[in-house]
């Protein structure tokens, strides 16, 4: 959700320590907001428990849950349903970004990714 300031959420869901801080200054860099998990599972937990992103940036490997199942659990819950969420992997292929398409996710973003494809890819499924 928006804050007092208006910049919109994201939940960054990154298993890898270094790259969940980098992402996380990125996006700041970039006019958002973040909330910030080492696993699906802690991801989803934080979504049941209220948390409402304007965005979510996830992993498509991490432990706990997964990038798919974290997708999955997204679209499965009514608060969320309609959440722009970008997936990101160091490991990418055709095949890995249209299976995280077909799950539900809005984008794929092929690691490393430089903090302007971030800005437009952000920009493009949050429409900021």
């Amino acid at each position: 959700m928006n804050d007092a300031d208006g910049l919109p959420l994201v939940l960054v869901a990154e298993d890898e320590d270094s790259v969940r801080q980098m992402v996380a200054l990125a996006l700041k860099a970039i006019g958002y907001r973040t909330v910030v998990f080492a696993d699906g599972a802690a991801a989803a937990e934080a979504l049941e428990g209220g948390v409402v992103p304007d965005a979510v940036l996830l992993d498509v490997r991490m432990p706990r849950m997964n990038g798919i199942d974290l997708v999955r659990h997204i679209r499965a819950q009514a608060a969320t349903e309609t959440t722009p969420v970008v997936a990101m992997s160091a490991y990418s292929d055709e095949l890995q970004a249209r299976e995280m398409i077909d799950a539900g996710a809005n984008a794929f973003l092929a690691k490393p990714f430089t903090i302007e494809e971030l800005r437009v890819t952000m920009s493009a499924i949050t429409r900021s």
